[in-house]
């Protein structure tokens, strides 16, 4: 409920920051530059009440060993956005704020200033001052002085030291005037430090000890795709983080655990998003390629199908000294799947060339092309390696003498190897008609070989006896 209620505050706060004009309304000056002042300290209110009540509730959890629920989890962390919120406001308006901040400084210190010099003349007035009201006297002359340059620190601080001795006195500043200075004095310091307090207020440092916040929240970021752009917050909240491991003394370098803690963070962003966001856009894209085969009824009104193109439309978000590029990493995550899967599989590479455009379309991404073949120009065995391995070639392979085709007698694999005059002329093709003369000779000189051997195996008295016996 306290979230829902801050985050209603901090967006009518943030509508009414965007709407301000860069130049101050000539008309009525006093009024528009009460009104940006309410604006810059209302800001500056809403960022400490977030900050405490945040620390407050993790402090308070961490100390009494309570675990947080998931609900709580996650209000935690809205707040903790609406706190980067409030400062990416103001630093949108920064030329705002600039232009207002002195003219502010200066119309509530002409303010402070009326009803210290009313003070003032009513104590001049008097005849005869006690030595109380003589200090007084000094203090407010000390107050004009002080009022009347920049509202640097040292100036604020001493007019602030000033006013609390003139209120040591009574009846000095009546009712009014009292309320009226005090509100004005402190809006004067506020206008005069804002930046100093915003920065103090949306500091998210202690996020660095409670990161057991994350994991839970990237997930529900990726169960709601639609909020995707909260992640830029959060991110910035987590940035504040990298303050505590620098000011660590029991490493030689504070960079370790920066570093450590930049590597945990960016894990569990790809492990929590990144992969599954990834797999699951995969996934999609090959169900819509496949489509005509009606795998699984795809029909939104039935199943719950998620939008995922959020994500991708999230741009880079700046993490220590580098960039998460969701959208990135989500293209590479393709690319590289793609091209391994298409090697594997060579015939598949129409099915990834659809997918790839598909990918385009739906989710504009630019892929990179695989520059792998479409097709495969098979020349079969080549002469020379027939040539270099010919007693291999004649004891494993037969020839058709119908289809003038040689044949492989038997293979491990699901295919067999063939040789025809195509892939004669293929190797050609491929080495040039010098091949002619080397493959005739090398054909030569292994039959000559073989009829050797045949002719002395016919010399054999066993073959010799049977030979005469037919004849």
């Amino acid at each position: 409920r306290e979230t829902q209620g801050f985050y209603l505050l901090v967006s009518s706060w943030a509508i009414q920051m965007n709407s301000l004009n860069l130049v101050v309304d000539g008309s009525n000056i006093e009024q528009d530059l009460n009104r940006r002042t309410t604006l810059f300290i209302t800001g500056l209110k809403y960022a400490h009440s977030i900050s405490h009540l945040v620390k407050t509730v993790l402090n308070m959890h961490s100390t009494m060993s309570a675990p947080l629920t998931k609900s709580k989890v996650l209000s935690i962390c809205r707040l903790i956005e609406l706190l980067k919120t409030i400062e990416a406001t103001y630093h949108r308006c920064a030329m705002l704020v600039a232009e207002s901040m002195s003219q502010i400084v200066q119309l509530h210190a002409f303010k402070c200033l009326t009803v210290v010099n009313q003070a003032r003349q009513r104590l001049v007035s008097e005849k005869r001052l006690p030595n109380k009201k003589l200090d007084v006297l000094a203090s407010l002359n000390l107050m004009q002085s002080c009022l009347n340059g920049p509202g640097t620190k040292s100036r604020l601080l001493v007019s602030s030291l000033a006013f609390g001795v003139a209120q040591g006195v009574p009846r000095i500043f009546t009712n009014d005037e009292h309320v009226s200075l005090f509100e004005n004095m402190k809006k004067v310091e506020a206008a005069a430090e804002l930046r100093k307090r915003l920065r103090w207020a949306c500091d998210c440092s202690f996020l660095y000890w409670h990161r057991y916040l994350i994991g839970p929240y990237f997930n529900e970021i990726f169960e709601n795709p639609t909020e995707a752009n909260r992640v830029r917050h959060m991110f910035a909240a987590l940035r504040d983080g990298s303050g505590p491991p620098f000011a660590a003394l029991h490493e030689e370098s504070p960079d370790v655990l920066a570093e450590a803690y930049e590597k945990e963070v960016e894990g569990l962003l790809r492990n929590h998003i990144i992969s599954p966001l990834g797999k699951n856009i995969e996934e999609d894209l090959r169900l819509s390629t496949h489509a005509h085969l009606k795998l699984d009824d795809r029909n939104p009104f039935k199943v719950g199908l998620r939008d995922l193109s959020p994500f991708l439309r999230v741009k880079p978000i700046r993490f220590f000294n580098g960039h998460v590029d969701i959208r990135a990493e989500v293209t590479h995550y393709l690319d590289q799947t793609f091209y391994n899967l298409t090697t594997v599989a060579l015939h598949g590479w129409k099915t990834y060339g659809e997918m790839r455009d598909l990918a385009a379309q739906k989710y504009g991404l630019s892929m990179l092309e695989v520059h792998l073949p479409s097709q495969t120009l098979e020349q079969g065995l080549d002469v020379l390696e027939i040539m270099r391995n010919i007693n291999v070639f004649v004891s494993r392979f037969l020839y058709n003498l119908n289809n003038q085709v040689f044949v492989e007698r038997s293979s491990n694999n699901k295919h067999l190897n063939t040789i025809n005059i195509r892939h004669v002329a293929n190797s050609i093709r491929t080495h040039g008609t010098g091949i002619m003369n080397t493959t005739v000779n090398f054909t030569y000189q292994y039959l000559k070989k073989r009829f050797f051997i045949f002719s002395q195996f016919l010399f054999d008295e066993h073959i010799k006896a049977k030979l005469i016996k037919e004849i």
